[in-house]
Order: C-alpha cells, then structure tokens, then sequence
C-alpha cells in the first residue's frame, strides 16, 4: 500500500510542478504550489530529484524564475551555483566531478590491487 501512495504522490507532485512552470509570472500561486509540493514530500517521505530541488527557495518556498526573483552567481574557485532569492537567503549547488574523484580514485585503487593479487 505504502508503493501505490508514493507513486501517486510523485504523479502529483509532477502536476503541481507543472502547474508552477505555467504559472510562474504569479509569485503567491507559485509559493502555495511549492508548499503543497513539500506537505506532499514529507508526508510520503519521497525523496526529489537534485534538479527538481533546485527549483525553488528551501527557505521562502518561492519557484525561482531567473531574472525576476532570483540572481544565479558561479564561484569558479569552490565549483558552486550560488542561487541569491529575495527572502535574502542564498542557495548552494555544487557542480561538476567536483564530488566524484574520491569515489573513482578509490575504485580504481580496488581494480588495481586486485589485478596484483592475481597476479601473485
């Protein structure tokens, strides 16, 4: 039962997102969306995709539209998208392999030593 919850959650968590990027000019619509959005996420413990988490404000809940509410900054030196809202609050995302090497160094160490092992 819990499976069949979870899946009509997303599918209406899809719509409200739908109906965001439609009505994105509306900046109350679009927090009231948004808010319905997060009851949803916590009440079936759904888990959103990155992109889809980006989208808005984890502080005003407000839909970010480029330009009008929300200024984007790229600090180059820490590989981070800073998402400036104007509650004032400041988002971060990082960006890039920026997260990956540590994993890919060590999986390839792993393939290595293997590779000695069998050798021997």
């Amino acid at each position: 039962m819990g499976d069949l919850a979870k899946e009509i959650a997303m599918e209406r968590i899809a719509i409200l997102l739908d109906l965001c990027e439609q009505h994105k000019g509306n900046g109350e619509l679009c927090k009231y969306y948004v808010g319905l959005v997060w009851k949803l996420v916590m009440r079936h413990k759904v888990k959103l995709p990155k992109k889809v988490k980006l989208r808005f404000c984890k502080h005003c809940k407000g839909y970010f539209v480029h330009g009008k509410n929300v200024r984007v900054r790229q600090n180059t030196n820490k590989k981070l998208m800073e998402y400036l809202c104007e509650c004032g609050k400041t988002t971060y995302a990082k960006y890039g392999r920026h997260g990956d090497r540590k994993t890919c160094g060590m999986q390839h160490r792993h393939a290595v030593r293997e590779d000695y092992y069998a050798k021997t």
